[in-house]
């Protein structure tokens, strides 16, 4: 059995699986993720006081 055999083979958990959905650097997918996070969690306090005050 060498080495070589053994890396060629391996298929599963070979690396971080992040979504694979943005073709950018990492850090850059994070930050615009976090700023969408940020307007989406603002949208939803201002939803949810609007329901309580009706």
């Amino acid at each position: 059995m060498s080495l070589g055999n053994r890396r060629k083979t391996r298929t599963e958990h070979s690396g971080g699986k992040n979504g694979g959905g943005y073709w950018g650097k990492r850090h850059e997918a994070k930050k615009i993720s976090k700023k969408h996070r940020r307007q989406n969690g603002k949208q939803e306090i201002i939803e949810q006081k609007s329901k309580e005050n009706i």
